[in-house]
């Protein structure tokens, strides 16, 4: 491998770095997580159906179900849950409040976790790749439908229009790599950025400080249209990024 890779780091994989030294020391061991897979596999068995069993098992001998890939997809349930809490805050405000505030932190932890656990349990995967921001663009859509009366019009026209042109990019990815033959579907550091200005435009909006939450979407949205130019035109590092992975996969 070309050294120049290794040392081709960006603030998002260093970040990364830190969190597998917190996080590696809970990481079950290869011959453990097999273990974990077979009671997995015996208990969905027993309680389920052979053929789900199977299909279970073809999915993580597959590494298209794994921890890291849930990781992801649970960001879409927990936007579906702050929908439901928010729905009490005229009955109870503390409580709906606190609760809503508990999902965007879960939601923004997720983020930083799937990432750094596929690195750690060697779970990179191309379906991983392109999770990671669909999910997170679904959940920040429905969380945004939920607080949309919080927003400056013309704010959430530009987060609608940028995040639905970031989903489309990943999910016809094949299709407009004609016209950006570079193009990248996995998240970049604009994009995890992005992501954590949102989170603070949540919490002003759950907590009725509107101005504050808009200034924030409004530093969200020049981001997200960094992530859209740095996905159509990818930087020296995310190349640099996509090849060590890709010899990670490999071997």
């Amino acid at each position: 491998m070309d050294p120049t890779l290794n040392n081709a780091l960006t603030v998002g994989e260093q970040k990364n770095a830190i969190l597998a030294k917190l996080l590696g020391r809970f990481v079950p061991p290869p011959e453990k997580r097999q273990h974990i897979h077979r009671r997995i596999i015996n208990f969905v068995r027993r309680w389920t159906s052979e053929r789900i069993a199977q299909k279970l098992d073809a999915g993580i001998e597959a590494n298209t179900i794994n921890v890291p890939n849930l990781f992801s997809v649970i960001r879409i349930p927990l936007a579906l849950a702050f929908a439901v809490f928010y729905q009490l805050m005229p009955y109870d405000f503390a409580l709906a409040a606190a609760s809503c505030l508990t999902v965007i932190f879960l939601i923004l932890a997720s983020d930083y976790l799937d990432g750094t656990l596929a690195d750690l349990m060697e779970q990179v995967t191309e379906l991983g790749r392109k999770l990671d921001p669909i999910c997170d663009k679904v959940a920040a859509i429905i969380i945004a439908l939920v607080l949309v009366h919080k927003f400056w019009l013309w704010v959430l026209i530009s987060f609608f229009t940028l995040e639905l042109l970031l989903v489309l990019g990943a999910v016809k990815a094949q299709q407009f790599r004609s016209f950006f033959p570079k193009l990248v579907v996995s998240a970049n550091d604009y994009g995890k950025w992005k992501y954590n200005f949102q989170g603070v435009a949540a919490i002003c909006f759950i907590l009725d400080v509107s101005e504050a939450g808009n200034y924030a979407m409004i530093v969200a949205n020049l981001l997200a249209l960094g992530s859209l130019i740095r996905h159509l035109y990818p930087s020296q590092k995310q190349i640099a990024k996509l090849a060590r992975e890709a010899t990670k996969t490999s071997t």
